[in-house]
C-alpha cells in the first residue's frame, strides 16, 4: 500500500451532529422525559457512530481507490494538488461535467488526476483529501 488516508469528519461536522441532540429530545417529549432524553441520547451517538462508521477512505496500490470509485494505475496521467481556491474553481465555473468528482465539503484542499485512458470519457477526476501532496508523490512514485 502506497498511500491510504481516511476522511474522517471534521470537528464542524461532529458538532452539528452532536447539536442534533436538542432536536431529537424536542422530538421525543411528549413520550416523557425518559423516553425522551435516551432517544435523543441514542440518536445523537447513533449519528456521529455513523459519520465515523461510513468515512471513506483513499488508497493507492495497483488501483486508485477511493469510496467506490476505482481506477488502474495505468489509467492515471499528470497530478495537479489543489487549494481552497483552485478546488472551488475546479469544482465550481471551471468544472467539466464529464469529471468523476469525490468531494466532502469539510475537507477543503483536493487533487486533479488526469485521465490517460483514451476508451474512458471521463476527462480527470478531483478527489478531496488532507494530503495531496503526499497522494501526488505516491503516485508519481507508482507510476514511475
Amino acid at each position: 500500500m502506497l498511500f491510504r488516508e481516511r476522511l474522517w469528519p471534521s470537528a464542524g461536522v461532529l458538532l452539528a451532529a452532536s447539536l442534533s441532540f436538542p432536536m431529537l429530545l424536542l422530538a421525543a417529549l411528549p413520550f416523557g422525559p425518559q423516553v425522551g432524553f435516551m432517544a435523543a441520547f441514542v440518536g445523537s451517538v447513533g449519528l456521529v457512530t455513523l459519520l465515523f462508521a461510513t468515512a471513506p477512505t483513499i488508497s493507492l496500490d495497483s488501483h486508485l481507490k477511493v469510496g467506490r470509485m476505482r481506477i488502474p494505475i495505468e489509467a492515471l496521467a499528470e497530478t495537479q494538488t489543489l487549494d481552497k481556491e483552485a478546488l472551488k474553481k475546479l469544482i465550481g465555473p471551471e468544472a467539466d461535467v464529464r469529471a468523476q468528482l469525490f468531494i466532502r465539503g469539510y475537507i477543503k484542499t483536493g487533487i486533479k488526476i488526469a485521465i490517460s485512458d483514451a476508451t474512458d470519457p471521463t476527462p480527470y477526476v478531483v478527489i478531496s483529501t488532507r494530503k495531496p501532496k503526499e497522494l501526488a508523490v505516491a503516485l508519481l512514485a507508482n507510476r514511475s
